[in-house]
């Protein structure tokens, strides 16, 4: 087995001191986002979120464990597992093509404006 020397040739560079600009820092700031886009024959100045409802989905899981448990599986229906868009504005709740709706609203996260 032959050994290898390795040889290292480097220049010492002295490091640049950090010095603050006089530009002002971007700031991230955190808000609720405000509808430029209501749904058709909806008011501005709402916010969208999403509704939770009993769909196929939760009438999928609700069979499937009627299989597996028994009737305790129609328990599924008081957690709906479907999910839609919508549209909160002066105390009432559209979906996305204007209707009223119904059900749990959870208003969008909130998202970071640049």
């Amino acid at each position: 087995d032959e050994e290898a020397e390795i040889v290292v040739d480097a220049t010492p560079v002295a490091p640049t001191p950090y010095v603050p600009t006089s530009e002002t820092p971007a700031v991230a700031v955190a808000t609720t986002k405000k509808s430029s886009n209501p749904p058709p024959r909806c008011a501005e100045g709402g916010i969208w979120g999403k509704v939770s409802y009993a769909g196929n989905t939760t009438t999928m899981i609700a069979l499937i464990g009627c299989l597996c448990v028994g009737p305790f599986a129609c328990l599924i229906c008081c957690c709906p597992q479907d999910e839609m868009d919508a549209y909160a504005v002066n105390g009432r709740l559209y979906d996305a093509q204007g209707n009223l709706t119904e059900g749990g609203f959870v208003p969008e996260r909130n998202r970071m404006n640049r």
